[in-house]
């Protein structure tokens, strides 16, 4: 299908006269032969009309960014993103690029990292050659992430954020020239006051991965998640390794877990309620997303209370309301083995259901209505209690209620 969609926008690059290349994590994924998860396609020429040609003959949707002179091509099993090659200049540190046209050389020597500076050649004499103009080749053979230049943090320091993505996801570690610069960059508070959504879609792309934790814990050590938070509660790196452990078990228990929510949670715990709603409104994070951590913070704290008073009806009334964050992120202990004993309970406790119906109670003679629901209502707290077992007692109890 890639190979496909590369003959297509090759094909039609040459009909409107421009030089196509493939760049970026496409390339280095290439050479380190694993698969591209999308195609990124640089332009020398105007890149929003090869993407609405190329559009026209994959079916696709186009999203164009006119103050950029990029594209991006929507397929329901691939993203191309199209750009025109392209120089940037920042008005201060952290804001949105000024965009120049420019050549492909030198737009090679604006990106992120060395290993994503790398164009292959679509089109012309030197088809299928590999651009390598900042070292990227020699540092993936290293197994090394390198800034290209030591402004580049200051510039835009959510790299900060791609920086540890980058290493956990191809399994690199950072330049030492690159790990200095980037902790020089977070301690004058670049990464905490960066002025665009970029640091957001970086932010959840983390707390969203499988190895998630593993940058997390590399943020940390560049003191990143301080910046972020202010006040990260201490011993994080082995509470974030018990969440992802609880996590594996909430999905075995049938519960359905927002994982970036959760590792937000566990984040934030040690901030008030009022500070987290303002430091995840401040990282420009959706708005949704903002009001269900914070609210399922309150929550999972009145639930610790509820839990800690073993009263199972009182538990049981809580969880059946809570999003499964809450209830997941309320038994976060001290103790791995501790936590994953109380996420059974709850998950036991919140399965309990009632094996008859409305329809039963109708059939015993009790008139459709209010009185049905508040009768069942009254035998699942019963069951939960443990004074009532299966079909034929909790029909008997249905029955006394309804004299």
């Amino acid at each position: 299908r890639m190979k496909f969609i590369l003959e297509q926008i090759i094909k039609i690059a040459y009909g409107l006269d421009v030089s196509a290349y493939l760049v970026g994590g496409a390339v280095r994924d290439i050479v380190l032969d694993r698969k591209p998860d999308d195609l990124d396609i640089l332009v020398e020429g105007d890149a929003i009309n090869l993407a609405y040609a190329v559009s026209r003959v994959l079916d696709g949707r186009v999203v164009p960014h006119d103050r950029f002179g990029t594209a991006q091509i929507l397929l329901p099993d691939i993203k191309i993103d199209l750009a025109s090659a392209r120089a940037e200049y920042y008005k201060e540190p952290g804001s949105h690029p000024n965009v120049v046209r420019t050549s492909i050389y030198e737009d090679l020597k604006r990106r992120d990292f060395t290993v994503n500076a790398l164009a292959l050649v679509l089109t012309g004499a030197d088809s299928w050659k590999i651009i390598d103009v900042c070292g990227g080749l020699d540092d993936i053979s290293q197994k090394k992430i390198k800034i290209l230049h030591n402004l580049s943090f200051v510039e835009d320091p959510t790299r900060i954020l791609r920086a540890v993505y980058y290493c956990a996801l191809l399994q690199f570690e950072l330049d030492k020239k690159t790990t200095s610069y980037a902790k020089e960059a977070v301690h004058t508070g670049l990464l905490a006051t960066a002025k665009n959504e970029r640091t957001a879609q970086e932010l959840l792309r983390i707390l969203s991965h499988p190895n998630g934790t593993e940058m997390l814990i590399k943020l940390k050590k560049l003191k990143g998640i301080s910046a972020i938070f202010e006040k990260a509660p201490l011993y994080l790196s082995s509470l974030l390794k018990r969440v992802d452990r609880l996590f594996e078990f909430s999905k075995e228990l049938g519960f359905s877990v927002n994982l970036a929510k959760l590792r937000m949670l566990t984040l934030s715990g040690e901030m008030e309620e009022s500070q987290l709603t303002d430091t995840l409104t401040r990282l420009r994070l959706p708005g949704k997303f903002v009001e269900q951590v914070s609210e399922s913070m309150k929550n999972s704290r009145l639930l610790k209370k509820i839990i800690a008073s073993d009263d199972k009806i009182e538990i049981f009334k809580k969880i059946s309301k809570e999003l499964d964050e809450t209830i997941v992120y309320s038994c976060l202990t001290t103790k791995l083995v501790s936590s994953l004993k109380l996420l059974g309970i709850l998950a036991r406790i919140k399965s309990v259901k009632l094996e008859i119906s409305g329809n039963d109670l109708i059939d015993l003679g009790l008139e459709p209505g209010k009185a049905v629901g508040s009768i069942l209502s009254v035998v699942l707290i019963e069951k939960v209690a443990g004074r009532v077992h299966g079909r034929k007692e909790e029909l008997s109890m249905a029955k006394r209620l309804m004299k």
